[in-house]
């Protein structure tokens, strides 16, 4: 189970990741990886909620983002 203090860590290190990218353009980067995702689960994914692992993964891939570091956290 994840606890408040990791949801904050991570949630902190994919607005890393995002940096000036757009929702749309990480969705889109995303789906051209084979990782479908809309940018609304993208945003979801930063206001709080404990996103899906799937997304989590398609949020990385289409930011470019180090896998491995976001499997730690």
């Amino acid at each position: 189970m994840i606890g408040s203090v990791e949801l904050a860590e991570l949630r902190g290190w994919l607005r890393a990741a995002k940096g000036i990218r757009t929702f749309d353009g990480i969705a889109r980067r995303a789906g051209a990886l084979g990782l479908h995702v809309c940018a609304c689960a993208l945003r979801r994914a930063l206001d709080g909620r404990l996103p899906t692992r799937r997304t989590v993964i398609a949020f990385v891939r289409g930011a470019g983002a180090d896998e491995a570091r976001a499997g730690q956290l």
